[in-house]
């Protein structure tokens, strides 16, 4: 009989506090102030703190941005074929991160069916 005996984590490379997401959203969106309120209040009421991920754009300058275009409204928006390269280039390497903190110390790979 086959059964769970330990359960792995992994977390992408950037770590973004909510606030500069939300900071993030509210500028590339250009949202007015009702929006902006709307938008503030969804974020607190999320009760989360942080966010991690594979794009570093949320916490830098434009000019510096690498998944998103430089651009005042993000256009154009990356689109499937760009999520799907970004997909390709990391998710393996978190999958390998995940599995590595799953065995731990307390695992032999050769005993896993």
């Amino acid at each position: 009989m086959s059964k769970i005996v330990s359960i792995g984590t992994a977390l992408p490379a950037h770590r973004h506090a909510q606030q500069e997401i939300l900071t993030f959203m509210q500028r590339v969106y250009a949202m007015n102030e009702t929006e902006k309120r709307k938008l503030r209040f969804l974020y607190k009421r999320s009760a989360i703190d942080t966010r991690y991920s594979v794009v570093p754009d949320y916490t830098l300058f434009a000019a510096d941005w690498e998944f998103y275009p430089a651009s005042e409204n993000l256009d154009p928006f990356p689109g499937l074929e760009k999520r799907m390269e970004w997909y390709d280039r990391h998710a393996a390497n978190l999958s390998v991160d995940a599995i590595n903190d799953c065995l731990g110390k307390d695992f032999r790979k050769e005993n896993i069916t």
